[in-house]
């Protein structure tokens, strides 16, 4: 990002009011009705929201008629829209959240106000339990929030929330909803929600949900066009790597440049094991020891002034040849269902739900198990899932007369997870954990400090199997306990808060456990003690505008994957080495922050910088095995600013038709302190620097709108080979869509027709993990059908 937009973008910043809030419920509720992404500023507490969250006021909404036009079969996909949010790729099927450039172990995926604990949080490319179809809200946290969830959520969080536990009583004794959605290019799905009530307290809630892809059209062939050019590949043998090709150079002597064969390579050629290119000297002697030096023979091949090596290059061979205008291997099969029993009173409710979700679907690439094939019969990855998960949360309003509210959230979730080569199971992870959260809210004091007390607490017993584990047994517990104030001084507020907590990773390895090799093999238990602070403040001169200033200090502990990993990891389609010798990850982050409502326009921007030190990422070795390239967890300090913007108006034409445009974008820069090999200055995968136009359409129960985010091509991303990275060119997405809700006599029906990609580009992420292997879908047509009844 270059220094020039920061400082036009502060000035802006700087120079106009741009900041404001909702100056009463009705304006709220319009707002909500037109379907805006909104910064959540309750005066309220809603069911869904801990306190906690609300008095930090750092997450935006998406929901309604606006979710069901964008969501997609994963979270990240589902969110990367929106400004200073993009994707971390692993295929269409496997698409985890980004935030300002930071994934992973940094950015916490939270389902119900409880963060998910299994292994898809700590591998990009496996499943997140979690159905798309059955989720009706997300809100999105682009500040830390380590301060109520831990170093996990250092970079960020996205809140998902679904009806498994029913907060808010439903209008009919019997009431629910069916879709099906329908598509040429994304698979079909449906899924059917039934409430039971007793019009007074009890609800009883059955739900489930399937979707099924056979493969995904692209409009080009899958692979990057330099994984089809022979002297690309010829020059990069990390390119071949990358784009999953055997291609063998080497050299050997040249005859012909040689006057002379050898006496001695004629005498000891077997004893000696000497090659062919032995065979060749420019000598005209060879001395033996005993007999003294003896003329070696004249070559008759000899040619003065030839050179002395030749090239040889093997013709390029794809591991398995691929069908052009398809994603290979990139199925996808789901299902959920979900059975659950409220009790809502006057003052809180209580809710107790059971969960089962069941996913496989295929990464676009292939491998070879290292034990038990050769290098000839590569196989295509896939991932499976199985997860079953127990939620019990509760609520309890007024507990006392100095106590607002108090609320627990309990879930018990034991899950596998397999990735598998063709149809051996290369790893095997089969985790049981336990999560407790549990946060009180005092009455405000003087009128003025409102505040929260909360503990939380994870358990996971990972354990591993299979031909080609690549991580150890684990068990891991964290425990982590925070207090977070806030004072209204109008104008002003100021809002602090502090956490303490530990984390321990305890081993279970067996005798003959095979610890690999490289740095990953070193094994051992580690606990640390972790912390993180917030600092806010807000400044609200007018009803318009506020602007806040805010400063987030967090230490993360290093996660299962950063210490133990060891071994090939196929669904990254490497070999992964990790280091239990890192230490706790430092981020400090500063952020300015400013929105403007004024009449029907509206304006956000937020400016921020964030300093890590022992920032831990995987570095490329420049070594390549079986697996793939061997790449191993290391650390630096590292330097991330950037800045996001929307700019919003709701433009009222007669006879209630509403137009709504919006203009939004975001830069960022993720530069390490120190050089890195092969990488250099910036970390691998930074996303593109993204623009977009949007207008929404709004008459009754009639909408339509239409998108164009622009991709600018990422030239300042670190290096995957030596020589640098391929530069991937910008690219343009355009979705549309129409759609209408008919009230029927006892039901209504909504219908909405939906277009992704429409101009059918070939767009390749910067932060896709197989980029050089797939582009995003083609063009795909859709159709959701919902009928709530």
């Amino acid at each position: 990002m270059k220094k020039s937009k920061l400082s036009i973008i502060l000035l802006i910043l700087l120079s106009s009011p741009l900041y404001g809030k909702e100056n009463n419920q009705d304006k709220s509720q319009e707002k909500e009705t037109s379907n805006d992404v909104i910064t959540v500023k309750a005066t309220s507490i809603k069911n869904k929201e801990t306190f906690s969250s609300l008095l930090l006021n750092n997450r935006e909404e998406i929901k309604g008629k606006q979710l069901e036009q964008i969501k997609t079969n994963t979270i990240g996909n589902t969110v990367s829209k929106v400004a200073g949010v993009q994707a971390e790729g692993f295929g269409p099927n496997a698409a985890r959240p980004v935030i300002r450039s930071l994934s992973g172990n940094r950015v916490g995926i939270l389902v119900n106000n409880l963060p998910i604990n299994d292994v898809s949080f700590i591998s990009g490319n496996m499943p997140i339990p979690v159905d798309m179809n059955r989720i009706n809200e997300i809100s999105i946290s682009k500040s830390s929030e380590a301060l109520l969830y831990g170093g996990s959520s250092s970079g960020g969080a996205i809140h998902l929330w679904d009806d498994r536990i029913m907060t808010q009583f439903p209008e009919k004794a019997i009431s629910g909803a069916v879709t099906f959605n329908g598509s040429t290019n994304n698979g079909n799905g449906g899924s059917v929600n039934i409430k039971f009530s007793n019009k007074e307290n009890w609800i009883f809630n059955l739900s489930g949900a399937t979707k099924r892809v056979s493969k995904y059209k692209i409009p080009t062939r899958s692979k990057v066009g330099a994984c089809y050019s022979y002297q690309q590949l010829k020059d990069h043998f990390a390119l071949r790597d990358q784009c999953q090709v055997d291609m063998k150079v080497f050299t050997s002597r040249n005859p012909e440049a040689y006057p002379y064969i050898s006496e001695f390579w004629k005498k000891y050629q077997v004893e000696y094991e000497l090659s062919e290119d032995d065979k060749y000297t420019f000598k005209d002697k060879d001395y033996f020891s005993g007999i003294g030096y003896v003329d070696n023979e004249p070559n008759l091949r000899y040619k003065p002034g030839s050179p002395t090596s030749i090239e040889h290059v093997t013709p390029p061979k794809h591991y398995v040849e691929n069908n052009n205008n398809e994603i290979p291997n990139s199925f996808l099969k789901s299902q959920s269902g979900n059975a659950s029993l409220s009790y809502i009173g006057d003052d809180g409710y209580l809710g107790f739900s059971v969960t089962d979700f069941q996913t496989s679907y295929g990464v676009p690439g292939y491998a070879y198990l290292t034990t038990k094939t050769t290098r000839e019969r590569y196989k295509p990855v896939s991932v499976s899932n199985s997860n079953r998960r127990i939620d019990i949360q509760g609520k309890h309003d007024h507990l006392a007369p100095f106590l607002r509210d108090s609320a627990f959230y309990y879930s018990y979730s034991e899950s596998k997870d397999e990735e598998l080569v063709g149809q051996i199971a290369s790893s095997v992870f089969n985790t049981k954990s336990h999560q407790l959260a549990l946060e009180t809210a005092h009455t405000p004091l003087f009128n003025r400090l409102n505040g929260a007390f909360g503990i939380n607490g994870n358990y996971r017993d990972l354990k591993t199997s299979g031909y080609d584990a690549y991580l150890p047994s684990v068990l891991t517990k964290e425990y982590g306990i925070y207090w977070v104030e806030s004072l209204n001084l109008s104008p002003f507020e100021l809002t602090a808060g502090y956490r303490k907590g530990y984390t321990q990773h305890n081993l279970n390895i067996p005798a003959n456990y095979n610890r690999g090799r490289g740095q990953g093999s070193n094994l051992q238990n580690r606990h640390f003690d972790t912390s993180a602070n917030t600092l806010a403040l807000s400044f609200t001169p007018i009803d318009e505008w506020t602007l806040k200033l805010q400063q987030n200090i967090s230490y993360r502990a290093p996660e299962i994957n950063e210490l133990y990993t060891h071994g090939p990891h196929y669904a990254y389609l490497i070999e992964e080495q990790g280091n239990s010798e890192f230490n706790t990850e430092k981020s400090k982050s500063i952020e300015l922050s400013s929105v403007i409502e004024i009449g029907n326009f509206s304006n956000k921007l937020n400016l921020y910088k964030t300093d890590y030190s022992g920032f831990k990422f995987r570095r490329l070795t420049g070594i390549s095995r079986g697996a793939g390239p061997v790449m191993e967890w290391d650390d630096t300090d590292l330097e991330t600013k950037g800045l996001e913007y929307e700019f919003k108006y709701l433009y009222e034409m007669p006879h209630d038709h509403n137009l709504t445009f919006t203009l939004f974008g975001d830069f960022v820069e993720n530069k390490s302190k120190r050089k890195l090999f092969i990488a250099g200055h910036y970390l691998p995968n930074l996303p593109n620097e993204k623009h977009g136009i949007s207008i929404y359409y709004q008459h009754d129960e009639l909408t339509a709108f239409s998108s164009a985010t622009y991709y600018k091509n990422q030239k300042e991303s670190g290096g995957l080979m030596y020589g640098g990275d391929m530069a991937f060119p910008s690219y343009t997405l355009v979705d549309a869509g129409i759609g209408k809700k008919y009230h029927l006599d006892k039901v209504d029906v909504s219908v909405d027709f939906i277009i992704n990609n429409l101009t059918d580009t070939e767009a390749r992420p910067a932060s896709s993990q197989l980029k050089y292997l797939v582009p995003l879908p083609g063009r795909n047509y859709g159709i959701n059908v919902k009928i709530d009844f």
